[in-house]
Formats: structure tokens, C-alpha cells, sequence
């Protein structure tokens, strides 16, 4: 495993927590999956920043494969443990009740 994958792997477990407290409690379900695919697209490109060398064509590879295993890693992370545990809408009723972004949707 290379330290790009981990880096991705390790930011995407917690990208659900960022999108909870970015997103509104009652933002549309639509809204949040937007966020957390934008945070796993920036994900991929610090991650491809911060390990790939700066040549050749790798680092287009490597900038699809970084954002493709954070937007895994957030996934699984939340349906495993974020959505079961309730966390993230504890988060988001805690600390960003009316905070964030998105339009007030029915979930």
C-alpha cells in the first residue's frame, strides 16, 4: 500500500463527519453525497499532491485512483460505522444544527 492510499483511505473514513458538519441536519440526501464526492475529489488531489512525483502520466492515474478509494473509504465508513452509531447526525444536530450548506429536503 502506498502512502497516497493510505493517506485517502485514512481522510475518507472521516470525510462523513466533514459532510455532516458542512451540510444542514435537513439538507437533501442528494446534497450530502455531492459534498462528500467533492471532498473525496479533493482528497485525491492533496493525496496526489502530497506522494505522486511531479512526471509523467502517473499522476493522472494516480489522481482518479486517490479520489476513487477516499469516495470508497467514505462510503463504507459510513454505512458501516457513522450511520449505525448515529455520529454524524449527532455532529450535525451538535455542532452545525443550522450551519451548511444545501437546500432543506425531506432526507
Amino acid at each position: 500500500m502506498t502512502s497516497g492510499v493510505l493517506l485517502a483511505l485514512i481522510i475518507g473514513t472521516i470525510i462523513p463527519a466533514i459532510t455532516a458538519v458542512a451540510t444542514k441536519l435537513t439538507s437533501n440526501i442528494k446534497t450530502k453525497a455531492l459534498v462528500a464526492a467533492g471532498l473525496s475529489v479533493i482528497t485525491g488531489i492533496v493525496s496526489t499532491v502530497l506522494t505522486t512525483p511531479p512526471k509523467g502520466a502517473a499522476q493522472w492515474e494516480s489522481l482518479l485512483g486517490y479520489m476513487l478509494v477516499a469516495w470508497i473509504a467514505s462510503t463504507g465508513a459510513y454505512v458501516a460505522a457513522w450511520k449505525p452509531s448515529k455520529a454524524a447526525a449527532v455532529l450535525n444536530e451538535r455542532v452545525a444544527p443550522s450551519f451548511g450548506f444545501g437546500a432543506v429536503g425531506n432526507g
